[in-house]
């Protein structure tokens, strides 16, 4: 049997678990709890209570960011590795170990605004967790994001509008032809890049 739940611990729980990334719960609740337990109390806790694990405070995943801009997981990742959006890391889980601050959310915005064209103001307040930004951003009036990427031949110099159109001319899957487009290699004897 357990040991009792005080609605201390229940609201320090709900409030980390909202707040950051869940792999930082267990220590942050521990240090603060009346009561120490194990990181499977907390997350049985969490789910018996509906407590989301998911972060909505002051740090978003790069699927969050994603998701509501309307780009591939991977892109927000490249954003990431190459520094153009700073990130910081926790736990050892590969690509969820990824944690983005809305500051510097924010701050990446201000330099790409272009990047979250399209977007409703309240979807900008809800991602960036800043009102004026979300404002100035929603009355740009940019066009969304736009995911395709364009294609281009080395060897013979014709373009594609996307990635699909290039493999159906190539006779090849479209895995194939984005393989190749982003990590070279050669279909057919021809060579594909991006366009930038």
């Amino acid at each position: 049997m357990g040991r009792f739940w005080n609605d201390q611990d229940l609201n320090l729980l709900a409030e980390l678990s909202g707040d950051m990334p869940w792999c930082k719960v267990p220590a942050m609740f521990n240090k603060a709890a009346t009561v120490k337990r194990t990181e499977c109390a907390m997350r049985r806790k969490a789910a018996q209570l509906g407590i989301l694990r998911e972060c909505t405070g002051q740090y978003v995943s790069p699927w969050q960011v994603a998701l509501a801009i309307g780009c591939s997981h991977q892109r927000v990742l490249r954003w990431c590795e190459s520094g153009k959006l700073p990130f910081v890391r926790y736990g050892n889980t590969g690509g969820h170990g990824r944690w983005i601050k809305r500051d510097d959310l924010a701050d990446f915005a201000r330099r790409n605004p272009e990047l979250f064209g399209g977007m409703r103001e309240s979807d900008l307040v809800q991602l960036l967790s800043n009102e004026t930004l979300a404002e100035e951003l929603a009355a740009m009036k940019l066009p969304r994001l736009k995911q395709a990427t364009r294609v281009v031949c080395v060897e013979s110099g014709f373009t594609w509008r996307t990635i699909a159109e290039a493999a159906k001319a190539a006779y090849v899957t479209k895995q194939r032809m984005r393989y190749v487009v982003r990590h070279g290699g050669v279909i057919n004897g021809r060579h594909y890049r991006a366009v930038d």
